[in-house]
């Protein structure tokens, strides 16, 4: 069974950061461990900056408990209020010791909020 990685979009994502860490996750050799899927703050469709509307899998509200890390796409959308909810997320995801990261603006967003920190304090391995 293939472990999911969580892309998180907001609102005017980067397709183009979305489609290269997709295509080399999601890439479809036999010996591939992962699948992608979408969360969002809902399941309402979310658009990129380059026009492509994307229909979450997962929203806040319905997140899987079995994924093996969270990836936070950039886009303007971090800076916002809206990424406010998204906190609680992160929080949980590096309490169960699961990969966070964050392209151009998510880890703007992650640094604003310490994840950082708390990133260089765990003390365990993680093997993606």
């Amino acid at each position: 069974m293939k472990k999911t990685v969580l892309l998180f979009l907001l609102s005017n994502y980067a397709d183009w950061e979305a489609g290269y860490v997709s295509a080399e996750l999601n890439c479809d050799e036999d010996n591939n461990p992962y699948c992608i899927k979408t969360i969002s703050i809902t399941k309402e469709p979310v658009n990129s900056m380059g026009g492509l509307r994307v229909l979450p899998d997962y929203s806040l509200d319905d997140l899987p408990e079995d994924y093996e890390a969270l990836i936070l796409i950039g886009d303007t959308g971090w800076r916002s209020s809206d990424s406010e909810k998204i906190v609680s997320l992160v929080k949980r995801a590096l309490q169960k010791n699961k990969p966070v990261a964050g392209v151009c603006d998510g880890s703007v967003f992650l640094a604003k909020h310490d994840f950082l920190m708390m990133f260089s304090t765990l003390q365990t391995t993680w093997k993606i």
